[in-house]
């Protein structure tokens, strides 16, 4: 700030100088002519500085702020860097605190490799899309109504983890584990999942539009009114889950063979 309030001062002391001058160059040229009109002028070049002072500090003021604020993403992001390996409660708070800061700022494209992010509470309504989620334990953590839209995850970790009501889309995740996860009401629409489990999830009523499996693993899940419209499934084990109401209309690789092993699967929506 006070970089920024220097330069500032220095560039309108620059302006105000060059005027200065040029005053000085008209009145020794035209010193003894129409005096009157002289001052006339004089107060219409002091009107239109003034405004011009106003203009441009406001742009440099503006400018300099962002360049103040991508300074600070940049150090917050390294702060992360120097910590992400470490285990301890104080490390995992410190990051959390970060990602709310980096939020604040807009900014939401957070790479958190190997974090520790367990146990935490105040996950929900993080924002962390185009983020890098690889090896990121988010287990038991509370993360509901979070955003991770366009995120990458391999073997990321969100056992025992509350993400009742997030937007998870368009993202990608090999080799995660679900298990026993509360997520409800969940939007999971156009993401690839592959290698990852979802035992004894809780999905109810989460959307799964467009998505794609590959051997993945729904065992005694909750799929009541779940929606996999569209989706595509490989070698994808349902056995023991509650496909009440589930709807896996238009979905590719799919047959009631599927899901024989699967708790009402004589309930599910299906156009044969």
């Amino acid at each position: 700030m006070q970089k920024k309030n220097k330069i500032i001062v220095i560039t309108l002391f620059i302006i105000l100088l060059i005027y200065f001058l040029s005053l000085t160059c008209y009145i020794s040229y035209y010193g003894r002519i129409a005096y009157k009109d002289f001052y006339l002028n004089l107060l219409v070049e002091a009107t239109s500085i003034i405004v011009e002072f106003g203009v441009l500090g406001f742009v440099l003021s503006y400018f300099l702020d962002k360049n103040d604020e991508k300074v600070q993403i940049m150090r917050l992001k390294n702060e992360i860097d120097y910590i992400r390996f470490l285990r301890t409660d104080e490390t995992k708070f410190k990051i959390f605190g970060i990602i709310k800061q980096l939020n604040d700022l807009k900014e939401n494209s957070i790479h958190l490799q190997n974090c520790n992010l367990s146990f935490l509470t105040e996950l929900s309504k993080v924002n962390l899309t185009n983020s890098k989620l690889h090896v990121t334990d988010f287990s038991h953590s509370i993360m509901k109504t979070a955003i991770l839209n366009n995120t990458e995850g391999e073997r990321t970790n969100f056992q025992h983890t509350k993400l009742s009501g997030s937007i998870i889309q368009e993202s990608k995740f090999i080799r995660c584990n679900f298990n026993n996860s509360l997520s409800k009401s969940v939007s999971f629409k156009g993401t690839h999942f592959s290698n990852t489990t979802f035992i004894n999830a809780n999905l109810f009523s989460s959307k799964f539009l467009k998505c794609t499996f590959n051997n993945c693993d729904f065992s005694n899940s909750m799929l009541e009114r779940v929606d996999f419209k569209g989706s595509t499934f490989n070698q994808v084990n349902f056995n023991e889950a509650d496909v009440s109401g589930a709807n896996f209309n238009d979905c590719n690789n799919f047959s009631v063979n599927l899901i024989s092993t699967a708790k009402n699967n004589n309930l599910i929506q299906l156009i044969v």
